[in-house]
């Protein structure tokens, strides 16, 4: 059902269509929330710059996935009713989903050591806590 959000919590039916696929399917879930980790490490833990990095990545992405689907297809209706609905999708808001997943799988000493540039090879496991 819609919400105040727009569907389900996300900003449209789109989104959340597109977000529920990635979701459940445990190769795109993993993929995907492995390159938001890389981009939070990448981007020296500055969660922004890691969205936006990610949200270009998933743009990217779907956008040729969508294309090689609609080389198959006659030109018809169907490439301006899905050009349309991709528009709709905000990656911004998917990134920002899993960045903030992942962000929590490190501790505040880890983060603030990546913002400083070091080296979380060196470091235990980001899922291990300190007892």
């Amino acid at each position: 059902m819609s919400s105040d959000k727009g569907y389900n919590g996300w900003s449209s039916y789109e989104t959340w269509a597109t977000a529920l696929h990635l979701d459940n399917d445990e190769y795109s879930y993993n993929h995907w929330r492995d390159r938001a980790r890389e981009a939070l490490l990448e981007q020296e833990a500055d969660i922004d710059n890691a969205v936006t990095q990610l949200e270009d990545e998933l743009e990217d992405h779907h956008r040729d996935e969508m294309h090689d689907m609609l080389e198959r297809i006659p030109m018809c209706w169907i490439h301006a009713v899905l050009g349309g609905a991709f528009s709709d999708i905000d990656f911004r808001e998917i990134a920002r989903h899993y960045v903030e997943d992942v962000t929590g799988e490190f501790r505040k000493e880890q983060l603030d050591l990546i913002s400083q540039g070091l080296d979380p090879d060196d470091w235990d496991s980001p899922m291990e806590d300190d007892e």
